[in-house]
């Protein structure tokens, strides 16, 4: 499997998940990957037996977040083209851009 990506989100096959790795709560239902800081959008997901999970302390900035696709789902937003993701395991990875201090940052959109 290759890694899918929607704008700043990537989603990065993995074999398996953290034994700490404990559900996320749905948002109005949906499993929200990243929050667009600028407009409100969210990368989300609506899949009822897809599940977002995280281990302790995880936040939305950092990759220590996955999510479990038992079967098909698709990842929304509303400036991008929906995207298919197949049945897996994968790691939610939010990319960083690097500051003119030379500090990394969470990239929005």
């Amino acid at each position: 499997m290759d890694q899918i990506r929607q704008g700043d989100v990537y989603l990065i096959p993995v074999a398996e998940v953290p034994a700490d790795a404990a559900p996320v709560a749905r948002d109005k239902g949906r499993l929200i990957l990243a929050y667009g800081e600028v407009t409100g959008h969210a990368h989300a997901i609506m899949a009822p037996d897809a599940e977002l999970l995280a281990t302790p302390g995880a936040t939305a900035e950092q990759v220590d977040r996955y999510l479990r696709i038992r079967s098909s789902a698709t990842v929304v937003h509303e400036e991008h083209a929906p995207l298919a993701i197949a049945p897996g395991l994968y790691r939610v990875v939010i990319h960083e851009e690097w500051t003119d201090a030379m500090e990394p940052r969470r990239v929005v959109d």
